[in-house]
């Protein structure tokens, strides 16, 4: 007998992850046409992303993977080329048993995962992950090599960070260091130590984190300053204590640090251009 899936609310509900008022609250209103049910619920505040994701999972009967947390097999990325990965928003993210593992954002499309299925030699099985965590990940686990020939350079770029409460204007522990892997004009990745305090929130996932960075900008007086929200931290395979970050710009305290920032990133574009001219 056809089994009918309960409903993203009624799951998030039995998760202790929304009340059944704020359910019957946020269904009582009026709802852009076509947006997704989850979507609507992480817009308005009520849930975040990953909660969604994890109830997705429930929905199908598929696993849950927060790839924030979750080590990528750089073996499971070869399968799938970045092209398709990107166009399918799907990331392979280990092997098991001779079988790929795949992260997908939609479920419910049945039409994609056949899709998959016939893009990937051999087995394929697929878990549910966030669509933001997807993105981030393709970003880190495929453009990871290209970027980092492009900080070669600038091996010794460094990042200084520190937890901080945007609602009091408080640093919450002491400075830390690390070592810029990756910087976008929305973003930035790098390699650093995670204080006690930091991976204990983290681990607890009670909401969003953000760090207060000085990113070092050669030939300028001064370095960038930026508060930024923490997206993912993984294991950064390294040394020992050291993790890699992806964090999300949220405010520049003035003007001229997002100018330093641009100003950084137009100057490892060009260097990189410039030392490898024949290869494009």
């Amino acid at each position: 007998m056809f089994k009918i899936p309960k409903k993203i609310g009624e799951i998030l509900v039995e998760m202790n992850s929304l009340t059944r008022l704020d359910l019957e609250d946020f269904i009582r209103k009026e709802r852009q046409p076509g947006v997704f049910f989850g979507d609507a619920l992480v817009e308005a505040g009520f849930v975040s992303e990953e909660k969604v994701a994890e109830a997705l999972a429930k929905q199908f009967e598929l696993p849950y993977v927060n790839l924030n947390f979750e080590k990528v097999d750089p073996e499971a990325i070869k399968r799938i080329p970045e092209k398709t990965a990107r166009a399918y928003h799907i990331l392979p993210y280990k092997i098991e048993d001779r079988r790929l593992c795949v992260t997908v954002a939609f479920p419910e499309s049945s039409r994609l995962l056949s899709k998959v299925r016939s893009a990937v030699q051999g087995s394929v099985s697929f878990a549910v992950a966030s669509r933001n965590a997807i993105s981030l990940a393709l970003d880190l686990h495929y453009q990871g090599q290209r970027i980092e020939q492009r900080l070669r350079p600038h091996k010794q770029l460094r990042v200084y960070y520190k937890l901080f409460d945007p609602a009091t204007g408080e640093y919450m522990e002491d400075l830390c260091s690390g070592r810029i892997v990756n910087l976008s004009s929305t973003g930035i990745a790098f390699i650093g130590p995670l204080t006690r305090r930091l991976l204990r929130l983290l681990k607890a996932k009670t909401g969003k984190y953000y760090l207060a960075l000085a990113i070092e900008v050669p030939y300028a007086a001064q370095p960038a300053r930026v508060v930024s929200e923490i997206r993912w931290v993984t294991d950064a395979d390294t040394k020992p204590g050291e993790y890699r970050f992806g964090l999300r710009f949220m405010k520049f305290p003035h003007e001229d640090d997002k100018k330093l920032v641009g100003r950084l990133i137009a100057k490892l574009r060009y260097e990189n251009l410039y030392k490898n001219r024949s290869k494009f």
